[in-house]
């Protein structure tokens, strides 16, 4: 998603007949981009993070002219569980206040909203505008609206080093791939994900970036979700879910660092998903288990 995105935005700004794209996999969203929750949630602390998550809505609700004609928001709501009462108040409060996109609930409305949900935080927000993100929509229009414009995007095409010009200050030239053709470049975007930081590692650019795996599980179908249910979200207790597929989508917010390759579930995350589930979402606890799977978040 990143580096398409980019290769739309170059587009847009008129340099797409110079601009390419480098995928190393088959297809593109391989990795992060086609394996996550695809949830928008602007509700966390880091100023720069929850700002940069409200301009992804706004750009999702309202897309430019002739970008895509179905939407690529899913605006089902999301019940965020946090903290108790007496505790300070979250760091993004005022800025969501200011943008008219959070209101504070009390368990009745809470149950209303999301009758399943049994949250361990005391104090909770319902935000109206987030929601599902539609992942694959919007990863095609970025692809295909470049290509329009001029961006080759390549798949199949993975880049093993760097080109420089050498000498006692050497200045990047462009790129090498696996199968040894050289392509030149003014300007180097990593865009690699969990790959980026072993790329920049061999020009000396230390990155500060974690690679990290966390689960999800999506249920069996089952006729007691609700498929209109919002986003749930506990932080104390660590857990989001939302319906998928006629059953639920789940994660017990499990994260440990991993190397990208290769990306194997761990089996104990299972119990962990178990338990959670059952004492947060209890009249979903029983529910059978369709797909698990690991994906991997790439952390500053």
């Amino acid at each position: 998603m990143a580096g398409t995105s980019l290769a739309w935005w170059l587009a847009e700004s008129g340099a797409g007949r110079h601009t390419v794209l480098l995928e190393r996999e088959g297809l593109l969203g391989q990795h992060a981009t086609g394996q996550n929750a695809a949830i928008l949630r602007s509700a966390v602390a880091p100023w720069a993070t929850r700002v940069l998550a409200h301009e992804t809505g706004r750009f999702l609700r309202q897309p430019p002219a002739g970008f895509t004609d179905a939407p690529l928001l899913n605006e089902r709501g999301l019940v965020l569980a946090e903290g108790a009462e007496g505790d300070p108040l979250p760091a993004w409060l005022d800025d969501h206040l200011e943008w008219n996109m959070v209101e504070p609930i009390k368990t009745s409305r809470q149950r209303q909203l999301a009758p399943h949900f049994h949250p361990e935080g005391e104090r909770c927000w319902w935000f109206p505008g987030a929601g599902e993100i539609e992942v694959a929509r919007l990863l095609e229009r970025f692809a295909s609206g470049a290509r329009r414009a001029g961006v080759r995007l390549e798949t199949g095409r993975e880049v093993r080093d760097w080109i420089t010009s050498g000498g006692p200050d050497p200045r990047l030239t462009g790129v090498r791939l696996a199968d040894g053709e050289e392509l030149e470049a003014d300007v180097v975007v990593i865009a690699a994900g969990a790959w980026a930081p072993s790329l920049a590692a061999r020009l000396s650019i230390a990155t500060p970036m974690r690679v990290t795996r966390r689960h999800l599980m999506v249920s069996a179908p089952a006729r007691d979700v609700c498929p209109e249910w919002p986003v749930v979200w506990d932080d104390r207790a660590g857990l989001y879910a939302r319906p998928e597929s006629s059953g639920l989508l789940v994660s017990a917010c499990d994260i440990s660092e991993v190397q990208p390759e290769p990306l194997k579930a761990d089996p104990d995350v299972r119990h962990l998903l178990a338990e959670k589930t059952l004492r947060l979402l209890p009249s979903c606890g029983d529910l059978g288990m369709a797909h698990f799977w690991p994906g991997l978040r790439t952390l500053t």
